[in-house]
């Protein structure tokens, strides 16, 4: 069981990845050509995919609300989760061409059920928590994070945040708890939080999540969650450098230097070369481990 969190945790979200390219190549083979039906056809696909209908088939969705639903149960305070649930699968199961519409806020029904199941210290908390998870990683709840956004006790309240930087919170807020099981799944919710190209965090909200992770690695009580958390600060600290390496290569560095915004400053040769070596630093420290 360890070396499948370890490993697995760490490699799932890339496996993921690699499977919607897969099927996004599979699907673009059927409209390459040169009429212009052909043509059509793959304009046609591209607006498919736009829809990303693959990322989450229908019975999977109705197999995680059905087991959202069951967790909790006939508990009182669990009453409006269980009702939104029972909602949700009345509408999925009556069309059988239901499509998961992309998420871009939080009037969504889905998100706004699973927001208040992860809220509650119990079992819906893990079935919610790995939904949210496979949504982001299917690219379904998408946005981008606010650069002001403050969620510490002497932040600006007045700011609420993106729905990133809310999800993102919410996600953290679970990292408290004393199951192995939540653990682990904001373990994966947050990994793939950090590294999803449509979910995008950034400033305090990327911070706020690796914080989580890192303490996760050094304070839970269960061997797995330690190993699990130190393996993907590893990787995302390698991600992040290898990025940042990327954005401001020494070849590229000249034009940085010339598109610079007048208020903005470009990195030094020698900020490059810290990022650099900093990037080779993590890579060894994820091969040492």
């Amino acid at each position: 069981r360890e070396s499948e969190g370890a490993w697995g945790l760490t490699f799932a979200l890339s496996s993921w990845k690699a499977a919607v390219m897969t099927m996004e190549e599979e699907r673009g083979e059927g409209g390459v050509g040169g009429g212009e039906g052909e043509e059509v056809d793959a304009v046609s696909d591209r607006e498919a995919q736009e829809v990303r209908p693959e990322a989450f088939p229908r019975k999977n969705f109705i197999s995680s609300i059905e087991l959202l639903h069951k967790s909790c149960g006939w508990r009182f305070d669990l009453r409006t989760v269980r009702q939104s649930c029972g909602v949700l699968l009345k509408s999925v199961k009556e069309n059988e061409n239901f499509v998961i519409d992309a998420i871009t806020s939080e009037d969504s029904l889905v998100l706004t059920t699973l927001l208040e199941a992860i809220g509650f210290d119990g079992p819906p908390r893990e079935p919610a928590l790995n939904l949210i998870h496979r949504l982001i990683a299917g690219g379904l709840i998408i946005g981008e994070s606010s650069s002001s956004f403050s969620s510490g006790a002497e932040g600006n309240h007045n700011n609420a945040g993106t729905l990133v930087d809310n999800v993102t919170k919410r996600v953290c807020d679970c990292g408290a708890a004393s199951s192995e099981e939540v653990q682990l799944a904001v373990l994966k919710a947050l990994l793939t939080i950090c590294t999803s190209e449509t979910f995008v965090v950034k400033g305090q909200t990327l911070m706020q999540a690796f914080k989580m992770i890192f303490n996760l690695g050094v304070g839970s009580n269960f061997e797995l969650i330690r190993r699990s958390a130190i393996g993907s600060c590893q990787q995302l600290l390698s991600v992040m450098f290898r990025k940042a390496a990327a954005d401001f290569a020494p070849d590229t560095f000249a034009d940085s230097k010339a598109a610079a915004s007048p208020g903005q400053l470009p990195l030094s040769g020698l900020e490059v070369d810290l990022i650099t070596v900093l990037e080779r630093l993590s890579r060894l420290g994820s091969v040492d481990a």
